[in-house]
Parts: structure tokens; sequence; C-alpha cells
């Protein structure tokens, strides 16, 4: 199996900048077989590349990719960098195919996705938009049906989406999402299409038994009950996650 190494390269690790290492491993599937620094004999590696001057960068994560595109997109994002791209909003279809190609060739970034969106009515979709793929859960009852449907098979959910506003779910049934794709240590991600970002650091703040008193719009209230479902809201797309890293890995 052909090795590469990269000599004297110095070493972005999202912090700083490092000293100058060498960098060696497999060209396919790409393991890492050591990083070293200080002089190296290279006589049997098969290619050296001289680093000196350049800086290796980790692979990026794109976080909110709503493709609704095909498998041919995967390459454009390696081109930039990105080793891993978080899906949003497409449908079953794309997401097989998307998932497939991403697992068939080396050097294409790991896929992961939301599938379906659950909403309060089948009307939402087309607010959305026209290539995003809905369901519709409007009791609490159906929240784990919802989930168990988007476990298996080469179109499943990496993790589960909702829509908190439009006017969206009701809270006890947003709570049940939430639960529900907790047992199976599914991640939950909330949209909404109202502007959170200001208030969010308040609603952490004041997430607490007292927090109904302060006056929120209904969307931000439903966030609220995400939060304490045992998600954690932040900024941008109005995820709810987990008190844990997101570690994406291909699966």
């Amino acid at each position: 199996m052909t090795i590469h190494t990269i000599s004297n390269i110095s070493i972005f690790n999202g912090r700083k900048i490092g000293t100058a290492i060498n960098v060696t491993f497999r060209a396919s599937p790409g393991d890492i077989i050591s990083i070293e620094a200080g002089t190296k004999n290279l006589a049997s590696i098969d290619t050296v590349i001289d680093g000196r001057g350049c800086t290796l960068l980790p692979a990026f994560i794109d976080a909110n990719v709503d493709t609704a595109a095909t498998n041919t997109d995967l390459p454009i994002f390696a081109s930039y960098g990105i080793g891993t791209v978080l899906d949003m909003s497409s449908s079953k279809a794309d997401v097989q195919a998307m998932r497939a190609e991403s697992i068939a060739e080396v050097g294409l970034p790991t896929y992961l996705a939301s599938g379906p969106i659950a909403t309060a009515q089948a009307t939402d979709g087309s607010q959305i938009h026209p290539r995003r793929e809905t369901g519709t859960v409007q009791v609490p009852a159906g929240a784990e049906t919802w989930v168990t449907s988007l476990l298996e098979g080469p179109t499943k959910s990496d993790y589960i989406k909702v829509l908190v506003d439009l006017p969206g779910i009701d809270g006890p049934t947003l709570i049940a999402l939430v639960q529900a794709a907790h047992r199976y240590d599914k991640l939950a991600v909330a949209h909404s299409f109202q502007k959170l970002d200001a208030i969010v650091p308040l609603l952490l703040q004041q997430a607490s038994d007292g927090v109904e008193d302060v006056s929120f719009d209904y969307a931000l209230a439903n966030v609220k009950k995400l939060y304490d479902a045992g998600g954690e809201p932040s900024q941008g797309d109005g995820v709810a996650r987990r008190r844990r890293a997101l570690e994406p890995r291909r699966t």
C-alpha cells in the first residue's frame, strides 16, 4: 500500500499553528501512520511532499447544507476541504443517493442527514422548500412512530428535525418528539423561520421553571419546551442538541 509523508508541515489544531512536523499516512483509505517532530529518515516512503511554508488544516464541517440536490455535489464539498456535511432537509431519495456516494468513494465527505422534517400540517412543506420532504406529527402519541420510521435502511435519519413555527407543532408533541429521539440516541434539531439569534442568550439564561413568565412568541416558547425536554437551543438553524458533542462519523 502506498505511503505518503508531508514533511516539515505546520498543523493548525483549531486554536494555534504548531511547530513543523512530519505527517505520514496511507494513500487509501487515508489512515494516519505517524505524526513526528524532528528529522526522520524518509527513504522508505513512496512519496514525500515538502510542506515547508505551508499549514495543514483539519477538514471542515458544513453544518447546514440543504442539498436537495445530487450526489455530484460531494466532490465539490471535498474540493473546499469539507470533510463532513450535515444535511438538514433533503428528500429520502436524495439522502439515499448522497449517502451511497459518500460511502463508495474514498476522499468524499462523511454525509449525515435529518431526512424528512416533522411538521404540524402537510401544507408546511410548501412554505419550507418545494424539494424538502416533510411529514405530519399532530399528537404526542405519534412521536414514537415517526421517530422509529426514520431509523432504518439507506434513507435513515442521523438526527430528527422538527419545525417549531408556521405555527408549528404544539408543545406536548414537541416534547414527545425530543424524548423519542433521545430514547434512540438521536439528536433533535429544531427549525424556526423567526429570528431567534438575539433572544437565544436570554432563553438560555432564563431556562428554568419560571421562564413561562418571560414574554416569548410562539416559536420561542416551543424552543423553551425543547430545552426542558433535554435539548439545548443554539443560534443559526435553532439546533436543539443533547448536552454532548455531535461526533460525525460514517455508519
